[in-house]
């Protein structure tokens, strides 16, 4: 080909018997008009026709971006393009990946079954990580990349000045949704990775168990230390509390201020139990840190079983995938009991009744510490943990 003899300025696209050199000024001719877009759209088109696979529950594709867990050189890349390629045409996946500084932006197409087992793959490759997924299109009647088991294509420093403002581009967008899901629910991520709009979820009535918690002994850390150093304190806590939730197959609905709600399944009582008790022992490895502002760090723990609504709830300005209702007001009520009584941990006679593990639940006294009467159906724990961090509260 006549432009192999050009300086290589833009961006080299390793792949067997294709182009392997573009220079800046085919790209322009490229672009020019939309005639990129253009051959694109043309290149399922080229086909004589479309496989048995494809035309039986149509074509996924897939568009994710990711960031690169290490340095990888250009052999890498090279390496990472021909394995991916042969084992994608085993499978009958095709796509493209764009390798930009420390990021992988990648679009993979092909039968629903074999990409969910490669998205999976991908997702626990140690090699790369905050895996963001920005679209998920199904049923589709045709290729974008016919051929191409992966055409691997790795953008550098030396690449020209309209291959940076590709690279730009795409560095803007995975640092964009990787903040963005640092604000979003896994639920509502876990919706969009599957290509669902949660927008289009209408809300449902079901029965969950609820996980109120509260850190307290925030008010006095106010009076002496500045914002960001409490934020900061905060923050350890709702890690220490979000993790041991997570880890216990539950889910964290809301973060409100120095407090969260969440919730389990219906049967989740013991999950509920066992997550609030091992994040009370991460508390209490907290408090052991050389930093007098964690020495105080406590944390209060509703729970009870009801029925709760969930879905999208908000308004036009602000919209959360939340739960709301009987059991979530009941859960709240058991952690101010929990405060009130001087015990890190309170549940409803509905958890008692439903608990499968061996747990001791005992009855709170019928009055707490200013006489007034407590709910009949409010439960704790006598566990050692329980007890050592009793005092803690009480303070």
């Amino acid at each position: 080909m006549a432009h192999l003899s050009r300086r290589a300025e833009t961006v080299r696209c390793i792949s067997p018997c294709e182009l392997t050199v573009l220079s800046q000024s085919d790209f322009r001719a490229l672009t020019k008009e939309r005639l990129m877009t253009k051959a694109m759209q043309r290149l399922a088109h080229d086909r004589s026709e479309l496989s048995d696979a494809d035309s039986e529950g149509g074509i996924k594709r897939v568009v994710y971006v990711s960031t690169m867990h290490a340095p990888f050189s250009e052999t890498d890349i090279i390496e990472l393009g021909r394995q991916s390629s042969m084992n994608n045409q085993k499978v009958g996946l095709t796509g493209i990946l764009i390798s930009v500084h420390e990021y992988f932006f990648q679009i993979l197409e092909g039968k629903a079954d074999a990409l969910d087992d490669l998205l999976e793959k991908i997702r626990n490759d140690p090699r790369h990580r905050d895996l963001t997924v920005l679209s998920v299109e199904y049923g589709l009647e045709e290729r974008l990349f016919t051929d191409w088991g992966m055409k691997t294509i790795c953008l550098t420093e030396e690449s020209g000045i309209l291959m940076q403002a590709i690279r730009m581009m795409l560095q803007n967008i995975a640092q964009s949704h990787h903040i963005i899901g640092c604000y979003t629910q896994p639920a509502v991520l876990k919706l969009l990775t599957d290509g669902i709009n949660p927008l289009r979820i209408p809300a449902q009535s079901t029965e969950k168990t609820v996980v109120v918690g509260t850190m307290t002994g925030l008010e006095q850390l106010q009076e002496q230390y500045p914002a960001q150093s409490l934020a900061e304190v905060v923050n350890s806590y709702l890690e220490v509390c979000s993790t041991c939730i997570v880890e216990h197959g539950g889910q964290v609905a809301k973060y409100l201020g120095d407090g969260f709600i969440a919730h389990f399944s219906q049967s989740g009582g013991d999950a509920a139990i066992a997550a609030c008790l091992d994040a009370l022992r991460g508390l209490q490895q907290l408090r052991r840190r050389d930093d007098p502002r964690f020495q105080r760090i406590d944390g209060a723990f509703g729970i009870d079983i009801g029925p709760v609504i969930e879905g999208n709830i908000g308004s036009s300005l602000k919209m959360d995938y939340t739960i709301a209702g009987a059991a979530v007001k009941s859960a709240m009520r058991m952690e101010a009991l929990a405060q009130a009584a001087a015990k890190p941990l309170v549940a409803s006679n509905a958890v008692r009744k439903r608990v499968q593990g061996t747990w001791r639940l005992e009855r709170l006294p019928a009055a707490n510490r200013k006489g007034a009467p407590r709910p009949r159906d409010a439960y704790t724990i006598p566990d050692t943990l329980i007890e050592d961090l009793q005092p803690h509260i009480m303070n």
